[in-house]
Order: structure tokens, then sequence, then C-alpha cells
């Protein structure tokens, strides 16, 4: 299968490579930064506003992200986007972690370092603040994340970094 791409902004920063798995999808207006990549059967769909993903953040398998207006998508740098995610018309700021199976609403804004439980539903409009670990249907903060969780987090960010051979690098 390949990737179907249409009107993209950028795909890679100059020196550094985007890898976009074979069966992944990105329509519309997408930009993606260096050394991010994006997992098999990922949809990415910029229809009317624009979907932003920063530098070395990973979208795992069969994540859906989209624009939903007025809202374009933003995610930040160094972001996990957990297995099976969804994601309409919200914000990630830099370092969050996206667990597996999330559901992130229109106008939603994860703030930097931020945990998001898997399974957990961001509701619209919902703002969670930093290093914050949220969890639920609906969702709460069930408590701040200390210092050495933070920095076992990043531990885990640098494994991402060493993709996959089996990804296509463009």
């Amino acid at each position: 299968m390949a990737v179907y791409i249409d009107k993209i902004k950028s795909v890679a920063l100059p020196e550094q490579a985007v890898s976009i798995a074979p069966t992944a999808v990105l329509i519309g207006q997408v930009e993606i930064g260096g050394n991010s990549s994006v997992s098999s059967n990922s949809v990415i769909r910029g229809d009317s506003h624009s979907v932003v993903i920063g530098s070395n953040s990973t979208v795992l398998e069969n994540c859906f992200i989209k624009d939903s207006a007025p809202y374009g998508v933003t995610v930040g740098n160094h972001v996990t986007i957990g297995h099976r995610s969804v994601l309409q018309g919200c914000t990630v700021q830099d370092e969050a972690v996206i667990g597996a199976g999330v559901l992130v609403m229109e106008g939603a804004s994860i703030s930097s370092g931020a945990l998001i439980f898997p399974g957990s539903v961001v509701a619209r409009g919902t703002v969670i603040p930093p290093n914050s670990m949220f969890m639920g249907i609906p969702g709460k903060i069930v408590s701040n994340l200390k210092y050495e969780e933070v920095s076992e987090m990043k531990k885990k960010w640098m494994l991402f970094e060493h993709r996959d051979d089996s990804l296509l690098d463009i």
C-alpha cells in the first residue's frame, strides 16, 4: 500500500528525515518535524486547518489525527501518541505522553510534560496543566508528576529516536 500525500506543506527538516510507515495516510495541510515518525495504519488529516507535528515526536500504530473547524492540531516536540489514539482539533505541548486509546476532543490543550493514561477521554475545551497525570472517562487530573517520573519518561522518549527499519524514510 502506498502513502497518500496531498498538499503537504513540509515533510522533513533539511537535516533530519521523517519516518512514515508505508500504510500511513497523510492528507491535506500536514507538517511533520525532523526525526519524527508516523507508524502503520495511522491517518493524519489537515482538511481545512493545518496539522503540525513537532520534531522527535512519535505517532504509534492506528492513530487518527484530524483538524476540526475552527481548530487545527498542534503536537509539540518529543511527544508520544499511543496506539489507537484519536486527536481532533487540539493542542499537545512538548514532552507530553498520550497513552494508547486516548480520545482528545476539540479545543483541548495538553500542557508540557503531561501524562494521559491509556483509554482516557480529554473532553472539549479541557486544559491540562504542565506535568499533570490525567486519567478516566471523563478524565480528571489525578496527581502532579514528580521530577523522577518526568526523568523516567524522558529516558523512554530517547528510545523512540531509534526507528524501526520497516518504516520508510522520506
